[in-house]
């Protein structure tokens, strides 16, 4: 379950929502833990849809049609993250005039199917599923296909056609590992007398209450202290994680005591610039001074 809940008083930088999400998508790496289950649920994108470790997601089944009257509607593909250790179906579409509801299970299992994550960041023209567990797993895939209500409204319509996409698992080759930087980090120099020193951590003031968590990936896990509002605290680095309503995706990990590194918080909830009063209208969306995780 999304618990994301970060009290801003004021409306988010009006007029830099829309450039700024992709300078801080590019702006920094994004980073992870290294436990499958961080992903389960999730959507596969912005972490586990990328390259990470060097690992690349793989197309299980590749590029199944859809067709409506012989006519090829849209492209599915049953797709794992060897760095997250995920499933997930995806559906791309190849005509308008239609709806697309793509469902993934594990092989010989009851229960539910799993529909859309319960935060979707699908581009324009895909859909795809949440992530299920796949490193050790046989998953499944089939679309629902939908006419649109009409020309005019592409709201599902009268029901089309379900188009089964098949059983794969992963082969020793191919389940890759779960990818953690965090190791990267603490690596020695050449002459392997000891690790770098840790950045000095950046002083960020927060322009209302915010909330505090241990998984960035989905603004989730357990709730940590709150950090009140004007309270300047001290931040060890930056991650991308979980998307805000503005389309921020950065995310700090605090340093100061309480929180001691073990919670983050999302940098859309700081002035980020030095200010520590007032709107936090037109700031930005974080505080490149702040290294990467």
């Amino acid at each position: 379950m999304l618990r994301f809940r970060v009290h801003h008083p004021h409306l988010r930088r009006h007029g830099v929502a829309l450039a700024l999400p992709l300078l801080a998508c590019a702006a920094f790496a994004p980073a992870a833990g290294a436990y499958d289950p961080t992903y389960y649920g999730q959507s596969p994108g912005p972490f586990c849809g990328n390259v990470q470790g060097g690992q690349s997601p793989i197309q299980l089944i590749k590029n199944k049609m859809i067709r409506d009257d012989g006519r090829a509607i849209a492209q599915m593909r049953l797709v794992y993250a060897p760095a997250c250790g995920t499933a997930w179906v995806k559906v791309v579409s190849l005509a308008t005039g239609y709806v697309f509801r793509p469902s993934v299970w594990r092989q010989n299992t009851s229960g539910p199917s799993t529909h859309e994550p319960a935060f979707n960041d699908a581009p324009i023209g895909v859909a795809w599923t949440a992530m299920i567990p796949a490193r050790f797993d046989a998953v499944c895939g089939g679309v629902q296909a939908y006419h649109t209500l009409n020309r005019f409204v592409a709201a599902q319509g009268d029901h089309l056609s379900w188009n089964y996409l098949g059983c794969k698992k992963p082969t020793a080759a191919q389940r890759g590992r779960p990818f953690d930087p965090a190791p990267a980090a603490a690596q020695t120099g050449g002459g392997g007398s000891g690790s770098a020193p840790p950045a000095t951590p950046a002083a960020e003031t927060t322009g209302g209450v915010t909330h505090t968590w241990t998984n960035y990936t989905n603004a989730g896990g357990t709730e940590g202290p709150a950090i009140q509002a004007r309270q300047t605290v001290q931040i060890a680095c930056k991650v991308n994680g979980f998307r805000v309503a503005d389309g921020n995706t950065a995310w700090y990990r605090i340093a100061s005591s309480p929180w001691n590194g073990k919670y983050y918080v999302s940098a859309d909830a700081f002035y980020n610039n030095g200010q520590t009063s007032g709107s936090l209208r037109g700031t930005p969306f974080f505080d490149p001074a702040v290294p990467n995780c």
